[in-house]
């Protein structure tokens, strides 16, 4: 007889199979990606509460974006793996602000916010370059859930993309605001040019499931001028 941990392993075998099943969101990266971690991602966003199937696919999809963002070394973009990607050096000369820099500079409500309560808390030394690439996961994933899914479930992935939006435009607007020869510097180069193409992009997915304009449409008006 099969031991339960035994057991436990083909059941999630099994449901990382009927989760990779077609259709599924960003399929030329969940197909590559799937067979070699989709297992324990749906252990994961089963630990995380998500239980519904097509919302499941989503938070399994998401993580594959990450992975293979940073197995390629690029954000996924028109089909393609564009960098610098977050871990190149070029994004550390610019002397960018830390979560950490950015929450210190929130008023207490901005504080309470969802993403900046249980992201940049927990992250405090990740920069402008990481939150684009939690960006450009939920662009890449958030319609699907939105399309499919049921609307509470769909507002959670427009509360993620808007916080993170907002945060980007916070780490853009302290960046412009208390360093801005550093500022022009990024806005002119590959780097500061990819980071608006991803935001402006994760703006236009925000409002096509259904979000509201949010305070970070000024910022991002300031950086494309």
């Amino acid at each position: 007889m099969r031991s339960c941990k035994a057991l436990g392993v083909v059941v999630f075998a099994l449901a990382a199979q009927s989760v990779l099943a077609q259709p599924v969101p960003v399929p030329e990266i969940t197909r590559h990606y799937g067979p070699l971690y989709g297992e324990k991602l749906v252990e994961y966003a089963r630990a995380q509460g998500f239980d519904e199937p097509e919302e499941e696919k989503a938070v399994v999809a998401h993580e594959l974006v990450h992975i293979a963002q940073a197995h390629n070394r690029g954000y996924y973009f028109d089909g393609v793996y564009q960098g610098p990607y977050l871990l190149d050096p070029v994004w550390q000369s610019f002397g960018l602000p830390t979560n950490k820099q950015v929450l210190a500079k929130m008023s207490h409500d901005q504080k309470n916010g969802f993403i900046p309560r249980n992201y940049a808390g927990n992250t405090p030394d990740n920069t402008l370059s990481n939150v684009i690439d939690e960006i450009n996961a939920y662009r890449l994933t958030a319609p699907w859930i939105c399309t499919r899914s049921y609307p509470e479930r769909c507002r959670k992935q427009v509360i993620a993309l808007s916080g993170h939006l907002d945060l980007a435009a916070q780490h853009l607007s302290l960046l412009r605001r208390e360093q801005p020869e550093q500022a022009e510097r990024f806005r002119a180069s590959p780097a500061g040019k990819l980071a608006m193409r991803l935001i402006l992009a994760g703006a236009a997915t925000l409002e096509q499931i259904g979000g509201k304009p949010t305070s970070a449409t000024k910022e991002f008006a300031i950086w494309k001028e």
